[in-house]
């Protein structure tokens, strides 16, 4: 997802399986201006990694919802408040 300049993106996967590192949970932010990666780190408690997750950008706000884990399909929602801060804090939602 677009914010500013940047393409802001969460998790994914590298391939392979868990053990060998394949669902991640890392963020990283692509500068279109200069065409360069940037890893963005995140404040508190990291999500757990996933992949096939669905994700929005509104108000600065990243939405993070669903993916695969390992052993497992999540329906938890996050959220990634960001604004001008280049970090990302996660916050797990309760859906009900």
């Amino acid at each position: 997802m677009a914010r500013g300049y940047e393409i802001i993106v969460f998790g994914g996967t590298l391939g392979g399986t868990e053990l060998e590192g394949g669902n991640r949970n890392d963020v990283w932010a692509f500068d279109t201006t200069k065409l360069t990666w940037r890893e963005m780190k995140t404040g508190g408690e990291s999500p757990l990694p996933r992949r096939g997750h669905q994700a929005v950008m509104l108000d600065g706000v990243m939405w993070v919802f669903g993916g695969d884990m390992e052993h497992a399909t999540s329906n938890q929602a996050l959220r990634h408040h960001s604004g001008t801060n280049p970090n990302m804090e996660p916050e797990a939602i309760q859906i009900s």
